[in-house]
């Protein structure tokens, strides 16, 4: 076998070697452990073919045998991951530290390879010795307790014989009476004065980022590592208890290693390690729609349930960057209880005011909530981190316990051997809180039974607003718009691919819809979507948001397909469907090949299209070739034109300057002047800003950003390039930086009541951030944002300290800033990062970061933006339905020559699958039922309102069941909702999200 010194070299590569051992003869019956030191790689030990545990910085000794049998021979098989230099350079790979980088490659050194025979009282007595010396150093010296534990090593370390060296029977024939002498001095002698004290619930666990500075391959073999470790240890201490969240990883885990997969199975039945957190990943909170986050938890928890038996209570997610207002009613629904983070200790102004707390939702929904004290997910049982998070916790009047994480993690690992040797010896330990090793569900039922009831118990109502990484709204916008692409198709193909089933009788594709779903549920891992992963992650995420598009845009044809024989379409017609819950009037984009009449245009990418107004697309619903009528007649608008400086329609007047910036934009509805001429900043002003954040750069925006700010000037060109007559725009290129170049088409329409701001960008910056900025006439302390199934308001000031730290907030959708009868609203296609100070809206486009991807977000992008001036507020504007116009595009199929005639020739040319009288009532969702033939149609409030809804279905039905986002009924559901032919009534509260189960 290889030995000790031994240096190999790779780079994201598997070394593997292999060798036996045989242990000796005189060996037999003692405790014998294989040392290892693989400095800069992971390494997972295979014993005779069984993944036996892995080693890396923080694992260094494998218990082989106790007793062992002398003679036996192992055969062993190593095999090491260096990991990528971003994570070895970064100190994130539990292997590094120890490694060099040679030529772009991974250098590692096999630094200990040995077998050990360990005297279990020596091993005992150091535990013992190791924690009360430890513990000391933590205390006051003229304390009770200090004295205490001083005396009891110095009587222990007394009766250590060292008089002939410590390799002497005498030496070993003392130990066992050193160590019963601390024991009855020590351990054993305060157990009554543990009953009053507090205690930390004890739970180990390992942090494994499914992708950060690795790949998912990557993590794949990390999960294998850890959850073999973490088992190996559960034989040695049948007390210890271990948690695992991410369904996800235990899918990949089942691929890859059946027989270690039937082993946490095994483990679990028995109660020592726990599934936790039921989402499918722990997912980004931010910038994920609603949707996704209850795909999240009913994926999730359904693996849970199918594959051990049994659900969880506890949300995990420590590491997430932020959590939205909305997320309290998503986990209640979800069937769950309570709510674990840690990250919002991160923040850096305002430190939280409680640990344990009810979290408000937007729409009221609570959630009990606990922050580890401690601030972190990688404690190491020590003394220090003891006394450290009791001294933290500021409900100590509620409760008399506190949840205490450990175990390495990030990169994975978990607790090792000496963190449950001293979490033995802390159970009852003076001066100290006791240690009890648990899981976090039998936690939070103690703190719940501890809090029930109690007016004391602190309420924190919105969101949980982290105050650091604020540059994860925006860091690799391309990812972004994938996601937002995705997410919107994925449920069109679902609502195409119901009403296929439903009105044609087509196989509905669920198995092929869940696969794609869950790849986009795994591509909004919180080190994914946010932009804080390395180069190859995106790589790997673009080919699987390729696949998903791909599916999606497939599902959608072959419903299209199915659904054309039901209406008068017949070959070379054309099938149109409206994902959105309201009869639509709009203008869509199609390829020019499709025999609509309309106005034929080129887009940013040089492809004809043709633009088509259509009226009156059902809602949630199909037609066939709609005539557009207003153009085949020759209708125009007269007031619709574009020259290089002015566009104007019979809504606004826009006047550009030289530099294709907006002076002056007149609104002729409500007869006054937009844009604030006073301002620092001209209407979509691109700003740019140097980004040189403190620390991690791909993550964070620091607020001294704005202290550098360079207006992009000196436009290249300004040319009209349409002239309607359904669409008048005004093209602007400008360069600037190094060498980056941005186009803009800046567009008003007939029939539309906004200013759209098509947008290509050649990204060549570094450490640059770029926001478009409106300085409006608009006066008010807040504005709206757009969030997850509702919104949420934020000071437009710096009042007060928490007031200057959102001075970057995420949005979806829209922002609006309105007074009392006017309004403006800003509406984004794919960005997140949102400003808005004083009366300046400012949209955040890119971010240039450098690290853990030098070469992030360089090159193309594609994006659009649009301002919606508006009378009276958003809610009278109805900014929410023109937000999903602007992103949620018409589907549309081409009847292809030689198909069959429509069967039916009295069919309908119109179909709808429902329709909603509440303007402020969205239906979001319409699939099949996981697991009945039903539909499942999940609506929401938008608005802030009560009140009650009609839904009338297109097709009569059997019954409508309230149920929870896991589709099932439950107490809190509505039940069976009373039908009146095809048409319901529903109450409704102020953002209160409804999941309806629709039977034929």
């Amino acid at each position: 076998m290889v030995g000790a010194g031994d240096r190999y070299q790779a780079c994201e590569e598997l070394i593997v070697l292999e060798g036996a051992v045989s242990i000796p003869g005189e060996w037999s019956g003692e405790r014998v452990c294989l040392g290892l030191e693989f400095g800069g790689a992971e390494t997972l030990v295979v014993i005779d073919g069984k993944p036996a545990q892995a080693i890396d910085s923080q694992h260094h000794d494998l218990l082989l045998a106790d007793p062992a049998e002398g003679g036996r021979v192992y055969n062993l098989r190593l095999e090491a991951y260096t990991g990528s230099i971003d994570a070895q350079t970064r100190g994130s790979w539990t292997g590094a530290g120890d490694a060099s980088i040679t030529g772009g490659a991974v250098q590692v050194t096999l630094k200990t390879a040995e077998l050990q025979c360990v005297d279990r009282s020596a091993e005992a007595l150091f535990y013992d010795l190791s924690v009360a010396f430890q513990a000391a150093k933590t205390m006051d010296a003229n304390s009770r307790q200090y004295v205490t534990i001083v005396g009891a090593l110095e009587r222990a370390i007394d009766l250590v014989d060292f008089s002939q060296g410590v390799k002497s029977d005498r030496y070993y024939a003392s130990l066992p009476v050193a160590r019963e002498c601390i024991q009855e001095n020590l351990y054993t002698k305060f157990h009554a004065d543990k009953d009053f004290a507090p205690t930390l619930w004890a739970t180990g666990h390992a942090h494994i980022d499914t992708a950060w500075l690795w790949r998912i391959a990557h993590s794949r073999k990390k999960i294998e590592r850890t959850f073999t470790t973490a088992l190996a240890l559960m034989d040695e201490y049948p007390q210890y208890r271990f948690s695992a969240s991410q369904p996800q990883q235990y899918a990949y885990l089942k691929e890859d290693n059946p027989d270690v997969y039937g082993r946490v199975k095994q483990a679990i039945e028995r109660g020592q390690w726990e599934p936790v957190g039921a989402m499918w990943v722990e997912s980004d909170c931010n910038v994920v729609s609603g949707e996704s986050l209850v795909r999240q938890f009913l994926y999730g928890s359904r693996f849970f349930e199918k594959e051990f038996g049994r659900k969880t209570d506890v949300v995990w997610l420590p590491d997430v960057f932020g959590y939205c207002a909305a997320f309290p009613q998503i986990v209640k629904k979800s069937g769950m209880k309570y709510f674990m983070t840690i990250k919002i200790y991160w923040n850096q102004v305002n430190k939280p005011p409680y640990q344990t707390f009810e979290w408000e939702g937007i729409d009221g929904t609570t959630l009990l909530t606990h922050f580890s004290p401690l601030g972190g997910y990688n404690s190491t049982m020590v003394p220090e981190e003891w006394n450290k998070t009791w001294n933290e916790y500021q409900q100590k009047h509620l409760s008399d316990s506190a949840l205490y994480i450990y175990g390495w993690g990030d990169g994975g690992g978990g607790p090792t051997r000496a963190m449950l040797e001293t979490a033995e010896r802390a159970a009852d330990f003076p001066g100290a809180p006791k240690i009890k090793l648990s899981t976090n569900q039998e936690f939070f039922e103690d703190l719940d039974r501890q809090t029930q009831g109690n007016r004391m118990l602190p309420r924190w109502v919105g969101e949980l607003y982290l105050e650091y990484h604020r540059g994860t709204y925006t860091s690799q916008g391309r990812i972004k718009r994938s996601n937002r692409q995705a997410e919107f198709l994925l449920q069109a193909a679902e609502q195409t691919a119901s009403l296929a089933l439903w009105e044609a009788g087509a196989a509905y594709p669920q198995e092929e819809l869940e696969r794609v779903w869950k790849l986009t549920l795994l591509n909004q891992f919180h080190d994914i979507i946010p932009g804080s992963s390395i180069r190859a992650v995106y790589e790997d995420s673009a080919r699987d948001y390729e696949e998903i598009l791909g599916v999606g845009e497939g599902v959608v044809r072959r419903s299209l397909s199915a659904i054309g024989d039901l209406l008068s379409a017949r070959p070379g017609d054309v099938v149109l469907y409206n994902p959105l819950s309201w009869e639509r009037s709009d203008v869509a984009e199609f390829p020019a090949s499709l025999p609509l009449l309309g106005q034929s245009v080129t887009d940013l990418d040089g492809k004809p299209k043709t633009l088509v107004p259509l009226r009156g697309l059902p809602s949630l619903g199909y037609t066939a070739s709609p005539a557009p009528a207003d153009i085949a007649e020759g209708r125009e608008d007269e007031a619709l034109s574009a020259s290089a400086h002015h566009l104007e329609n019979q809504f606004f007047r826009l006047e550009l300057d030289d530099n294709g910036e907006i002076v002056s934009l007149y609104d002729k509805r409500a007869a006054r002047e937009v844009i604030d001429g006073t301002s620092y900043c001209k209407g979509n002003s691109l700003l740019t800003f140097e980004d040189k954040p403190l620390a991690f750069d791909a993550w964070d925006i620091d607020i001294f950003y704005m202290d550098k700010m360079t207006p992009i000037r000196e436009a290249r060109s300004v040319e009209a390039t349409e002239q309607g007559p359904l669409r008048a725009s005004v093209e602007v290129t400008r360069t600037f930086g190094a060498g980056s170049t941005v186009r803009q088409r800046i567009s008003l329409w007939r029939d539309l009541a906004r200013i759209d701001f098509d947008t290509e960008i050649d990204w060549r910056e570094r450490q640059t951030l770029l926001k478009a900025a409106f300085p409006v006439n608009v006066h008010s302390p807040r504005a709206t944002y757009d969030i997850q199934f509702g919104n949420v308001e934020r000071p437009t000031h710096w009042n007060t300290s928490w007031d200057w730290a959102r001075f970057e907030v995420c949005g979806h959708k829209w922002a609006d800033l309105s007074e009392g009868d006017y309004g403006v609203s800003l509406l984004s296609d794919c960005k997140y990062g949102w400003d808005i100070k004083g009366n300046v809206m400012r949209l955040t486009l890119l971010k240039g970061g450098v690290s853990p991807d030098p070469d992030a977000d360089l090159g193309r992008h594609r994006f659009a933006y649009a301002l919606y001036p508006h009378r009276g507020d958003w809610r009278q504007a109805q900014t929410v339905r023109r937000a999903y116009e602007f992103n949620v595009p018409v589907q549309s199929l081409q009847i292809p020559e030689g198909a069959s005639q429509p069967s039916n020739a009295a069919a309908s040319s119109h179909l709808s699958f429902v329709s909603v009288d509440c303007p402020n009532v969205i239906v979001e969702t319409v699939k099949k039922a996981e697991d009945e033939d039903a539909l499942i149609v999940r609506l929401y409030e938008a608005h802030g309102q009560r009140g009650r809804v009609h839904l009338t279905f297109g097709a009569p039905v059997r019954s409508v069941t309230e149920v929870n986002l896991m589709e099932r009924e439950t107490d809190e559901t509505g039940g069976d909702a009373p039908l009146d032919g095809a048409r319901i009534a529903l109450e409704y509260t102020p953002y209160e999200i409804k999941t309806l189960k629709v039977r034929r």
